[in-house]
């Protein structure tokens, strides 16, 4: 079973959006045909308890290709303001994101990312999901209906000498233009916490290999045989 495009990657857009009112991506007239995980969970279900499925390969994906223009309303409709679409060449794309702060490597893989949904790589409609479920797949707008008022991920260190404090929702939206995969790469490029490493307690005092014994008696350990008498 091979998963396409989560409809839930869509809500990291969510957040830069509401500030800036544009959707700006560099994927041109590219259509992406997601799925909700819930609808994508349903499918492996279905698959693992009924018969039929032996030997196939299926290519999961929404029933409908959407274009960013799509998306654009639907977040409108999310966060109650206008929002529209901003196409960007793949240069500009980058020169925007590096310029915003994230790692060149980060804003080179999430033009990639743009680049591959252009070439039609999210677009696959076959309907092997929605056969697999029996109805149709979640539609964009219903999908991201639990999202728009949820802050920002943040990553949180809760104890040691990097401890952060400070509320979730005290970290500023991305700016202007960083949307979608744009915000997972400044997510996926912040620091991890320090790794905590559990140790495994202490084994007891190795114990000597000889035991203690008690010494030996220095008699005699033959028995006393009764004498006799000759003959």
């Amino acid at each position: 079973m091979r998963n396409g495009w989560y409809t839930e990657n869509h809500a990291r857009s969510i957040p830069a959006v509401r500030e800036s009112g544009v959707l700006l991506s560099s994927v041109g007239d590219g259509r992406i045909a997601s799925a909700t995980r819930q609808d994508l969970a349903e499918a492996v279900a279905a698959a693992v308890t009924s018969e039929g499925h032996e030997g196939k390969t299926y290519e999961l994906s929404g029933v409908t290709a959407l274009s960013y223009d799509d998306l654009a309303a639907a977040f409108g409709e999310l966060i109650g303001r206008d929002v529209t679409y901003q196409s960007v060449t793949a240069e500009q794309h980058l020169e925007t994101l590096v310029g915003a702060g994230v790692p060149e490597p980060m804003a080179q893989m999430a033009v990639a990312v743009d680049a591959g949904i252009a070439a039609g790589a999210f677009s696959y409609t076959n309907g092997d999901l929605a056969r697999l479920i029996g109805r149709p797949t979640t539609p964009l707008l219903e999908g991201l209906r639990p999202w728009p008022d949820r802050p920002a991920a943040r990553p949180l260190v809760r104890d040691g000498p990097h401890q952060d404090t400070s509320p979730i929702t005290a970290r500023q939206p991305p700016r202007e233009g960083i949307t979608t995969m744009k915000a997972f790469a400044i997510t996926a490029a912040t620091p991890s916490p320090p790794s905590r490493t559990c140790q495994p307690p202490s084994p007891p005092p190795a114990r000597s290999s000889s035991r203690s014994r008690p010494p030996r008696s220095t008699a005699s350990t033959s028995r006393s045989l009764p004498a006799t008498s000759g003959t």
